[in-house]
C-alpha cells in the first residue's frame, strides 16, 4: 500500500494539491478535505468515539462517531 495522502484545500474550499497524510497533521495542520459524522439515536443521544492511545496523531482525544479523509480523485 502506498503513502495515504490529503487533499490540501484553499479558503474558497477547492483543492489545490496533496500531501502525505501522517506528516501533515501536528500543531499547524494544513487546511484540508475531511469529514466527521456523528450518529443520534432516538433519544438524542450522541455516540463519539476516543482515538485509540496508540495512534501517531492525536492519540486519546474524544472526536465523533466517524472521521476521516477523502483521498484525491
Amino acid at each position: 500500500m502506498g503513502v495515504e495522502e490529503i487533499v490540501l484545500l484553499n479558503e474558497a474550499d477547492e483543492p489545490i494539491g496533496s500531501a502525505p497524510k501522517a506528516p501533515s497533521h501536528h500543531r499547524t495542520t494544513p487546511y484540508h478535505l475531511a469529514f466527521s459524522c456523528f450518529l443520534v439515536n432516538g433519544a438524542g443521544e450522541v455516540l463519539i468515539t476516543r482515538r485509540a492511545l496508540g495512534k501517531r496523531t492525536f492519540p486519546g482525544v474524544w472526536t465523533g462517531s466517524c472521521c476521516g479523509h477523502p483521498g484525491p480523485g
